[in-house]
């Protein structure tokens, strides 16, 4: 009953990590076009524009990472106030908005009648995804996620010219303070991203010269930050299977000028054939997997079925295995997931070593989070240390305040290298 009962107190911990978003903002600027005075000023303007000084976040930059700012959030108790004014959202809305998002016509599901335009609103998400969408009343669910000004009617919106896009409701307060949102005009100087997928570049560390693979690129985020580090010096292939979100990488390169300094390829990473159109091999690939995403917070509704969980390893190995065979000798690999599940990462990495002899795992630089990798077999305990675990890990409590992450990196040795590191000498 004991074990259960831990169990069961580690699953709430869990549960309410996932809930909460961190307690900043974390922003790459774009140290390629501008420089740091350049981007902070607008960000600056901006914030001066967007909230008073009682609410003004405070920027902050990391010590070893240049090209991070953040906004640290001054959370606040807040709780509904509105009983006959409510606005309903999906749950992809309401993450969105406790991330820091306004609140767009498509996320909106339901609408108190007595609203009009200028009316201040409770706004709760909806946590089962059951309300009917133009719903006056809804008694499911919900969790509530904040204040919020109406921008829009309800005839305007569920009526039969309704609006299909732009903002609905603008967000004034959120239970765990005000992550303020970028306008369009901020585009081309930041670029919102979890510290995590910074660290992931730094750890890949492109060079000018170099030739890089982004296996699994879209929606480009990592992409246009490996861009900026070649500095138009070398070649970076960004590969992902949908045209769609390929489009997102192509939109957030051109936003940053970075757009003709890569070669978009619409490819499955995963295609035993996909040398032919990638070409290589590469001096550094980066396999950031499709995976279950059980790290993304704030996460209202965990949608995932164990089915689509399971099925991840297998696509992921396939992809892995394409990968080195595209990494050069003497090349990096450095594999990532916005996970927290061993079966798609530490499980993953030893999978590799098994299988590929010329594989080693380096120690990685930046290495900034508070966890190494998890114990499982084949990794003995100097492998894991060589990894990087972000977020929640299951026997300790929170460990970072981020999303969760798995980082690794590995050389393709050359033939005949021996391992820079022995079992025999790690026990």
């Amino acid at each position: 009953m004991k074990a259960d009962g831990n169990l069961q107190e580690k699953w709430m911990k869990l549960k309410c990590w996932l809930l909460m978003p961190p307690s900043y903002t974390c922003l790459r600027m774009n140290l390629h076009s501008f420089s740091q005075d350049e981007v902070v000023s607008r960000l600056q303007e901006h914030l001066i524009q967007v909230c008073d000084e009682s609410s003004r976040p405070p920027v902050a930059f990391h010590p070893h990472l240049p090209e991070a700012v953040f906004l640290r959030v001054r959370s606040q108790p807040l709780s509904p106030e509105n009983d006959h004014r409510c606005v309903i959202v999906d749950v992809r809305c309401g993450g969105a908005v406790l991330r820091g998002a306004d609140i767009f016509v498509p996320g909106v599901c339901g609408m108190s009648a007595s609203i009009r335009a200028g009316s201040t609103v409770d706004v709760f998400a909806d946590v089962d995804g059951k309300c009917l969408r133009g719903a006056k009343c809804f008694d499911g669910r919900v969790l509530f996620i904040g204040h919020g000004a109406a921008l829009l009617t309800r005839k305007e919106l569920f009526g039969p010219q309704a609006v299909r896009d732009g903002v609905a409701v603008r967000m004034l307060q959120r239970p765990w303070g005000s992550h303020p949102p970028l306008p369009k005009e901020l585009r081309p100087y930041l670029f919102p991203q979890n510290l995590p997928s910074i660290v992931c570049v730094r750890v890949l560390d492109p060079q000018p010269g170099d030739s890089v693979l982004d296996m699994c690129a879209a929606p480009g985020g990592k992409t246009t930050h490996i861009a900026a580090m070649l500095g138009g010096k070398g070649l970076l292939v960004a590969v992902d299977r949908s045209q769609t979100r390929l489009s997102r990488a192509r939109d957030n390169l051109v936003a940053w000028g970075l757009d003709k300094d890569v070669r978009l390829v619409a490819a499955d990473a995963s295609d035993e054939n996909i040398r032919e159109k990638v070409g290589g091999p590469f001096d550094k690939v980066l396999v950031d997997a499709p995976c279950s995403a059980l790290g993304q917070r704030p996460a209202l509704r965990v949608t995932a079925k164990l089915a689509d969980v399971q099925s991840f390893p297998a696509l992921q190995r396939a992809i892995l295995s394409n990968a080195v065979g595209l990494v050069r000798l003497g090349g990096v690999l450095v594999y990532s997931t916005c996970t927290i599940t061993t079966a798609e990462n530490e499980d993953q990495v030893a999978w590799l070593l098994e299988h590929f002899d010329c594989l080693e795992l380096e120690q990685q630089s930046p290495h900034m989070s508070n966890c190494h990798g998890l114990p499982v077999p084949g990794l003995h305990s100097e492998q894991q240390r060589r990894l990087q675990r972000f977020g929640f890990i299951a026997g300790e409590g929170v460990a970072d305040d981020t999303i969760g992450f798995f980082l690794a990196k590995l050389r393709k040795k050359a033939l005949g290298e021996k391992d820079s590191v022995h079992r025999d000498d790690a026990e």
